[in-house]
C-alpha cells in the first residue's frame, strides 16, 4: 500500500513526472520514484532494473541516443509471457512499465506499452 507521502507526489507532480538519469552501462536504473528515463549508449550496454516501489508507479524508457543496444535485465517478469529482458536497439524503441503485485503480493513491473523494443 502506497504511504501518505507517496499518494501525495502523484498527486502533485503527475504519473510521469521528471526525468531519471540515465545510469549508464552496467548500471542500476532508479526507481526510488516514478519518472522516465532517455537512455543513451555508447555501444552495446546493459542496465538493471529493481521491483518497483510502491503500487501504481510508472516508469517509461526511451532509446534517445542509438550507438548500440541497451539490454534491461528486469527483477521479474513483466508481462504474461514471462519475460524479463527489454531490448532497446532503435531511436524511439519506448516502454512504459507501471507497478503492479504478484501472485505472493510482492511489487513487479507490468507492461503497458512497448513500441519497437525487443522482449524475452
Amino acid at each position: 500500500m502506497p504511504t501518505a507521502r507517496q499518494v501525495e507526489a502523484i498527486d502533485v507532480r503527475g504519473v510521469v513526472p521528471e526525468e531519471i538519469s540515465d545510469p549508464g552501462n552496467a548500471g542500476a536504473i532508479s526507481v526510488a520514484r516514478p519518472g522516465h528515463i532517455n537512455i543513451v549508449t555508447a555501444g552495446a550496454e546493459t542496465r538493471t532494473l529493481a521491483a518497483p516501489t510502491f503500487l501504481g508507479q510508472r516508469l517509461v524508457l526511451n532509446m534517445k541516443t542509438d550507438a548500440g543496444d541497451c539490454v534491461v535485465t528486469v527483477a521479474s517478469a513483466f508481462n504474461a509471457a514471462g519475460n524479463t529482458i527489454i531490448t532497446l536497439n532503435d531511436v524511439g524503441d519506448f516502454v512504459e512499465l507501471v507497478g503492479g503485485l504478484s501472485a505472493s503480493g510482492a511489487f513487479r513491473w507490468v507492461l503497458v506499452v512497448n513500441q519497437g523494443a525487443a522482449l524475452s
